[in-house]
């Protein structure tokens, strides 16, 4: 059998790729789309091979789509079965974020208050904006003024209230008939970039509301596949706030797929032994924040697992760039 990884530099694709390699004698072959660049850690995979469609790939293999352009792709075309779970192609519907929000808003999810663009007023600053469209990272930021967005291309963007609290909660999750097999949570305690990016700083957590938020909305989306529910705490809710679910694999899926085997399990057929990680740092996307923060972040952090997926030599050197200033991310 073989296992073809779509975007297969992706963070998410090296660590699929990996885990499969070191654990069973299939083959993986990484898939470029023509306008794809070839990344740094093509030694995971045993070909590369470049199509102009994903419909081009011998369909005996296993596709596996990683980030959100490649799992919209295929599920354009249907359902996507990966191992025991079957992602339906139903899950679309929340790529379409104003879809997302106004079903959590109908079966009484708290989100955040939604601000139309032509509504904005100066008490409406600041503000947090985001695509319509889930295309993986894409437009997001913060506001906090009109300047600030009125060069955007604002038919585009989803205006919300901001929610101002450190950090973002997830729960990683797989999903049949509209409820939850197996799932495991985590707090983004830093990320790169910090609106919207991916985790440099994760921790393992446990919430019994986050259980019981994502939960319902599994059963009341009858959601099938595999996801990450995304939040932020509200202190002047004194509760969770949901902001996303995405359809697809998520960036720190290592820490995950380590604390709980039973993804691998379900999704790719591997067995490994669980391993219980609290922290986990992710040194490339720590590089980027400069040089100078890494070392204080590894010093506070000594405990803490740390991970280096991709050859760093080039990135420590952009780190330093990062700290004399002739580099601004």
């Amino acid at each position: 059998m073989i296992y073809y990884i779509l975007q297969p530099f992706s963070d998410q694709a090296i660590v699929i790729a990996r885990f499969i390699k070191e654990n069973s004698s299939k083959r993986v072959v990484g898939v470029l789309l023509l306008d794809e660049k070839k990344g740094k850690s093509d030694e995971v995979y045993d070909d590369i091979i470049t199509v102009r469609t994903y419909d081009e790939i011998n369909d005996l293999g296993v596709i596996v789509p990683t980030g959100a352009p490649s799992t919209e792709a295929l599920l354009r075309k249907g359902d996507v079965q990966l191992g025991k779970i079957k992602m339906k192609k139903e899950s679309l519907g929340v790529f379409d974020k104003v879809n997302f929000l106004n079903h959590c808003r109908q079966v009484s999810l708290p989100i955040p208050l939604m601000l139309e663009f032509n509504e904005l007023k100066s008490s409406s600053f600041p503000l947090f904006y985001k695509e319509k469209n889930e295309k993986g990272g894409g437009l997001r930021g913060k506001a906090n003024r009109f300047s600030d967005v009125e060069n955007l291309p604002h038919e585009n963007l989803i205006f919300q209230e901001l929610i101002d609290s450190k950090g973002t909660y997830g729960v990683a999750f797989l999903a049949k008939n509209g409820r939850i097999l197996t799932s495991f949570s985590h707090f983004e305690e830093e990320s790169y970039p910090r609106t919207g990016g991916s985790a440099t700083i994760i921790k393992k957590i446990e919430d019994s509301r986050l259980d019981q938020l994502t939960q319902k909305f599994v059963e009341t989306y009858k959601y099938d596949g595999w996801g990450l529910a995304e939040y932020k705490y509200c202190h002047k809710r004194q509760d969770f706030v949901f902001m996303e679910v995405n359809a697809k694999f998520w960036a720190s899926c290592l820490f995950t797929f380590k604390n709980n085997p039973e993804f691998l399990d379900m999704l790719f057929d591997i067995s490994i032994e669980k391993e219980d990680i609290n922290t986990m740092i992710y040194i490339n996307r720590l590089l980027k924040t400069g040089l100078l923060n890494t070392l204080k972040v590894l010093y506070s952090y000594k405990g803490a697992k740390k991970i280096i997926l991709k050859p760093f030599i080039k990135t420590i050197i952009l780190g330093v760039f990062i700290d004399l200033k002739l580099v601004k991310l």
